[in-house]
C-alpha cells in the first residue's frame, strides 16, 4: 500500500560544523531538546534533509530523546550522510517521496522511499517506526 504525497520542503538551517554531540548543543540556541519536539517536526526535518541531500538539516533532531536508531546515533548519522551523498550522485533531477506501508497490520511502520525522475527504483529508503512519543529510524541499503 502506498500513500501518495507531494513534498516540496525547501529551506535552510544555519549550523556550524562541530563535533557530533558535544559542540552541536553549544551552538544551537533555537533547538529545544525537551518534550516539546514533536514527532511530526522530526519527520519533517528528516524528509527535508533527504530531499535536499543535506544531512545537517536533521542533525539537531537526531539528538532528541524521542529518536532511536541503530547501531547508535553517531553511527546512524555517518551512514545517513554517506547514503545521502550516494543518492545525490546517482539521482537525476529532484527527489520526491512515496510512503509505503509494508504491513497493513502495523501501520506505524512506514517506508519513506525517495525517487528521482528517471529511475524505476528508489534512490533512498528509510524505515520509520512511529509511536505516540518516539520514532525509530533505519536505512535500507541499496
Amino acid at each position: 500500500m502506498y500513500i501518495k504525497t507531494q513534498c516540496n520542503i525547501k529551506g535552510s538551517i544555519n549550523l556550524k560544523k562541530k563535533s557530533f554531540l558535544g559542540g552541536l548543543m553549544n551552538n544551537i540556541s533555537t533547538f529545544d531538546n525537551t518534550k516539546t519536539t514533536s514527532i511530526e517536526s522530526i519527520i519533517e526535518a528528516l524528509i527535508k534533509a533527504c530531499i535536499n541531500s543535506r544531512p545537517s538539516y536533521f542533525k539537531p533532531y537526531l539528538i532528541s530523546d524521542k529518536v532511536t536508531c541503530k547501531p547508535n546515533k553517531q553511527g546512524f548519522y555517518e551512514f545517513f550522510k554517506y547514503m545521502l551523498s550516494v543518492s545525490k550522485k546517482t539521482s537525476e533531477g529532484e527527489l520526491f517521496l512515496k510512503i509505503k506501508i509494508p504491513n497493513a497490520e502495523n501501520i506505524n511502520v512506514k517506508q519513506y522511499k525517495f525517487y528521482d525522475t528517471k529511475h524505476l527504483h528508489s534512490r533512498l529508503t528509510l524505515v520509520v517506526d512511529e509511536s505516540k512519543d518516539s520514532i525509530n529510524i533505519d536505512i535500507l541499503n541499496f
